[in-house]
Formats: structure tokens, sequence, C-alpha cells
């Protein structure tokens, strides 16, 4: 939590006033006024939201963050870590569910929090779209299991809750699309 801003994260949160002024929050519907081009960030010239991809998920996150902390790191390497202690939750209540074991998915569960696949994701900033994706997909796909063994009119919401928090995912980095 006491590390800065470290590497894309400076030129994404420190360097760009797009997250500082709430009135932006209205372009994340509008892909043309969101969307940064590449060449725009190294020239410095347009930051938008400081992503080349349509991730609204994500800038809403970072907008909150702003509201919250302005430039002070700590809060977002905070928000990443609870992001990742919940993607934890997750994958213990998956594996449990799977498996039908509490000690499989407590080992499981331990072993993603203290060694999650993408160090960096949980560390900068500018990869929380990698929490974000993982969080969603893992309740979407949560929701998707019990709908399946859910009975006749039960199995509706889980179904749609399972589709809205896939596109949740989408939303959040666009790589959530294989699920």
């Amino acid at each position: 939590l006491s590390f800065g801003f470290v590497g894309d994260d400076g030129v994404l949160i420190k360097e760009n006033p797009f997250y500082g002024n709430l009135a932006n929050v209205a372009s994340i519907f509008s892909p043309a006024a969101y969307s940064t081009n590449p060449d725009d960030v190294f020239n410095q010239t347009r930051f938008a939201s400081g992503s080349v991809a349509y991730r609204p998920v994500l800038s809403l996150t970072y907008f909150l963050d702003h509201a919250l902390w302005r430039l002070n790191p700590s809060g977002y390497h905070f928000q990443n870590l609870v992001w990742h202690l919940m993607n934890v939750v997750l994958v213990y209540a998956l594996v449990a569910s799977l498996f039908s074991s509490g000690w499989l998915a407590f080992v499981a569960a331990l072993l993603f929090g203290i060694n999650p696949l993408q160090v960096e994701a949980v560390c900068a900033i500018g990869y929380r779209a990698d929490l974000l994706a993982v969080f969603f997909l893992l309740a979407a796909l949560g929701c998707f299991l019990r709908g399946k063994t859910a009975s006749g009119k039960k199995a509706v919401p889980l179904f749609a809750a399972a589709a809205f928090l896939f596109a949740g995912a989408l939303f959040s980095k666009e790589s959530a699309a294989v699920f």
C-alpha cells in the first residue's frame, strides 16, 4: 500500500486530468470520446481515459478512486487489494462448490491469494482491468453453475445475473470474451 504510482500509473492517473473531473464520467458511454490514441499518450497531446480499449467499468473505478483519494496512490493500491481479496473469496466459493471440499477450497484460495497468476494486476493500478475481469468472470461462472442446478423459474434470475456479470467482465477487459 505504501508504493507510489508504478509503471504506467503515472501516465494513466497522475498526469491525466481525465479522472479528476466527474463531468468526464458521461464520456465513458461514448467510445469515441473515451478512447485514447496511443500516439497521443506518447506525445502527451490528448489523454482522454488513457485507455486504447473500451473499458468503462475500469474507468468508473478510477473515477471512484480519484473522488476518494485524489492523487494518493495508497488508496488506489488499497482498492486493487480489495478486488484481489474478493477474487480470493470467489475462488474459495467456486472450488468449494465444484469439489464439495472446504479444505481443497481453502488451499486453492490461499495459493491464489498469496501467488496470483499476474502479480502486477494487484501491484500496479494500471492493471486493475485484470482484477475486475476475474471478479466478474468468477461471479458469472458461479451464477451460471447455480443456475444449471436450479429448477425451473429459479434458474432464470441466476442465468440473467450470469449474463449481467459477464457484461461487467467484458467492459472491464475485452479478453473476458473467452468465457
